[in-house]
C-alpha cells in the first residue's frame, strides 16, 4: 500500500526526473488527453456551441445574366418574372446539388431597376 502511494505522490508532485520512462508516460498521457477528450468535456465558454438540430443558412449572390440563361435553356423565363425563386431554387439544385432547400431569395436590383442579381439563402 506504501509503494502505491509513493507512486501517486510522485505522479501529483511530477517529481521524476527527465527522460525517464515514467516522465515520458506522464507527458504522453497529458498530450492524448489535450487530443483525444472532446472539447465540449472541458466546457468550452469561448466558443457558442451548436445543437445538433440547428440549421445553418449560408447567404450566396448569383449573378443576373447567370439565372436568365439558366431560365431560358429551362424554359422557365416567364416563371423568372413572376417567382424568381422557384427559377433560382432550380438553378441551385443543378449546379451545386440536388437537396438544396432555398430558405429566401431577394433580387437585387440598380439604382435605375435592372436585375443585377440575386441574394440566396439556403441551407
Amino acid at each position: 500500500m506504501k509503494k502505491l502511494l509513493n507512486i501517486l505522490r510522485n505522479i501529483f508532485l511530477w517529481s521524476y526526473e527527465r527522460a525517464t520512462w515514467q516522465y515520458d508516460l506522464l507527458v504522453v498521457l497529458i498530450i492524448a488527453t489535450i487530443f483525444f477528450v472532446p472539447g465540449q468535456f472541458f466546457g468550452d465558454r469561448d466558443r457558442p456551441l451548436r445543437t445538433p438540430n440547428e440549421e445553418i443558412v449560408r447567404r450566396w449572390s448569383i449573378e443576373s445574366k447567370k439565372i436568365s440563361t439558366f431560365a431560358a435553356r429551362s424554359g422557365k423565363a416567364e416563371t423568372l418574372k413572376n417567382d424568381p425563386r422557384e427559377v433560382v431554387q432550380l438553378y441551385l439544385r443543378e449546379v451545386i446539388r440536388p437537396d438544396i432547400e432555398v430558405a429566401d431569395c431577394k433580387v437585387e436590383l440598380d439604382t435605375g431597376g435592372k436585375v443585377t442579381g440575386y441574394s440566396v439563402w439556403f441551407q
